[in-house]
């Protein structure tokens, strides 16, 4: 199994690393193609291993120069900046020891304009989505969700900001945790990216500690016995999985919470369950690297608020209340590529 794990993350590098152009990784149809936010979701997922920082510095520079004036960055060049793309950039460029200082404090300055008086982040503020659509109604893509303000907490932690605005932003979280755990998504086909992002910073502070526990016994009850499914297509997802999979491979949140019992199935050990679950992502992968396009990032009409009203979601349709697929392949990609590199890192040296 270690052979093979060192073979798909080698794979993975390279069908990454030979496809991107000019320091850019372009995905999904919506818009023309995602530039500045998949590029920097992909280089921070491969920058999880330290031995690819110098290839990403052509990428870390094409970042820096894609910032706007206002400080923040954008889905691509013909849209406005938005607290999505903004903050997956600093996390990014956050993985390097030399940092350009004025960059970042813009950046944190962006994305702190985007916060609201409840503590929640929202993606586009009212005046940037009418910079594009005029007196459209948008009310949906600039009101706080969870998936964006997890995120933008991710940040400021990391950023050492202040302590105050983050506290707002896990009250925000904690206020919009459903009775079963979960949190429900807006940017998103299924629950695993709301899920996992909130309890990574959560897990933080320990008056959050009730609120971790519930959404990982969810997010561990929610598991198939083959797998985690997109909630969508009700099929096994690699990049669902993937996420699951990061968030728990060294069972440290499991032992915290003592809920290795519930994750058991037939009794059948935990490790025993990971090992299938990795194996799974290898048998996954693609001769090249990588990694099928799924349905995973859904853009509703940008006046809905409440996705559950929502009847029929149409695939790769602009304009529409649709769910992309990473066409390219490069989203689900890089998201297995950390989960893999994690489980690497749990087996004994003496036995790589």
């Amino acid at each position: 199994m270690l052979k093979n794990i060192k073979k798909s993350l080698e794979l993975i590098e390279k069908y990454l690393f030979n496809n991107h152009k000019y320091g850019f990784w372009i995905d999904f149809d919506s818009h023309n193609g995602s530039t500045c936010w998949t590029t920097s979701y992909v280089a921070r997922n491969l920058a999880n291993n330290s031995k690819n920082l110098e290839k990403l510095l052509i990428v870390k520079n094409r970042i820096q120069f894609n910032q706007r004036s206002d400080g923040g960055w954008a889905y691509n060049h013909t849209v406005a900046s938005d607290t999505d793309t903004t903050t997956n950039c600093l996390l990014f460029l956050f993985k390097f020891s030399s940092r350009d200082s004025k960059i970042i404090n813009k950046g944190i300055e962006y994305i702190l304009k985007h916060q609201d008086k409840q503590g929640g982040f929202f993606t586009y503020s009212e005046e940037e989505f009418k910079q594009i659509y005029g007196n459209k109604d948008g009310k949906g893509w600039y009101s706080p969700n969870v998936e964006v303000t997890s995120l933008a907490i991710k940040v400021l932690i990391e950023n050492k900001s202040n302590s105050a605005e983050i506290k707002k932003a896990l009250d925000f979280i904690k206020s919009k945790q459903n009775n079963n755990g979960s949190w429900d998504p807006y940017w998103w086909s299924s629950e695993e990216y709301a899920i996992i992002n909130s309890i990574n910073v959560l897990e933080k502070y320990p008056e959050y500690d009730e609120n971790v526990k519930k959404a990982l016994i969810y997010l561990t009850d929610k598991r198939k016995e083959y797998g985690w499914i997109n909630d969508f297509t009700k099929i096994y997802s690699s990049f669902y999985a993937a996420l699951a999979l990061e968030l728990i491979i060294d069972q440290r949140l499991i032992r915290k919470y003592k809920i290795a019992k519930r994750y058991q199935i037939a009794d059948v050990s935990i490790n025993s369950i990971l090992e299938n679950e990795i194996n799974k992502l290898i048998y996954a992968q693609n001769r090249d690297g990588s990694y099928n396009p799924e349905p995973i990032l859904r853009i509703p009409r940008s006046d809905i608020t409440d996705i559950s009203t929502v009847k029929k979601w149409l695939i790769d349709i602009p304009h529409k209340n649709t769910i992309y697929r990473d066409n390219n392949k490069f989203f689900t990609t890089a998201t297995v590529y950390p989960t893999l590199l994690k489980y690497l890192e749990t087996i004994p040296d003496d036995k790589q």
